[in-house]
């Protein structure tokens, strides 16, 4: 179960990072 709900956080924080896209993230891609 605890590795479950580190892959759903792990996910979703990638997927904030796309939605966002910081400018210094999309300088660094």
């Amino acid at each position: 179960l605890i590795i479950s709900l580190e892959n759903s956080l792990r996910l979703g924080k990638e997927m904030a990072k796309k939605k966002f896209t910081p400018k210094k993230y999309r300088n660094e891609e």
